[in-house]
């Protein structure tokens, strides 16, 4: 009796990936959540909550100019506003949107890009520069990172007064 239980949830699990790999590819979001900037309509399609889409087109665009996710979070919260009531606009919110690919109006299946039904909501241009500028500081980041962790006489040189260990400030 397991067997077929087994074998039944086995055949349940490979027609919703089926069917989820099918809408992909012909462009639908089946995505429970949808991206910041859009809403679903009547048939579950993404079309763009313009309010929202202007935020995302801000991101896009200054982001390469700043280089910071940071100051751009703070010019969301300044300009447009808390992203949700209560919840302000974070270096988080900014980098999610940045690697979206709903975006630039494609959607993904296991690693495979489609074109997607919905309207972009900026250029492929502008969203490869965001990914070139944010892999840029995130090759930055952890140059510094790892120079200011060098600390060769960690544990050898010691306070002559406490004889705690001496850091580098």
């Amino acid at each position: 009796m397991m067997d077929f239980a087994e074998l039944e949830r086995e055949m349940d699990s490979e027609r919703i990936l089926g069917q989820l790999r099918a809408a992909r590819a012909a462009g639908r979001w089946s995505a429970a959540a949808t991206p910041y900037g859009y809403r679903k309509n009547e048939d579950s399609e993404l079309v763009v909550d313009e309010p929202k889409a202007e935020a995302i087109r801000f991101i896009f665009e200054r982001y390469p100019i700043t280089k910071s996710a940071k100051q751009v979070a703070k010019e969301l919260n300044d300009r447009f506003g808390p992203k949700e009531p209560g919840t302000p606009w974070l270096t988080r919110h900014v980098y999610k949107i940045l690697q979206n690919i709903a975006y630039k109006g494609l959607v993904a299946y296991e690693g495979v890009e489609y074109k997607g039904i919905h309207a972009p909501l900026v250029t492929s241009e502008q969203w490869a520069l965001a990914r070139k500028v944010a892999a840029e500081n995130t090759a930055d980041r952890e140059a510094s990172q790892r120079m200011q962790s060098i600390a060769e006489f960690r544990g050898i040189l010691k306070c002559g007064h406490c004889n705690g260990d001496l850091q580098v400030k």
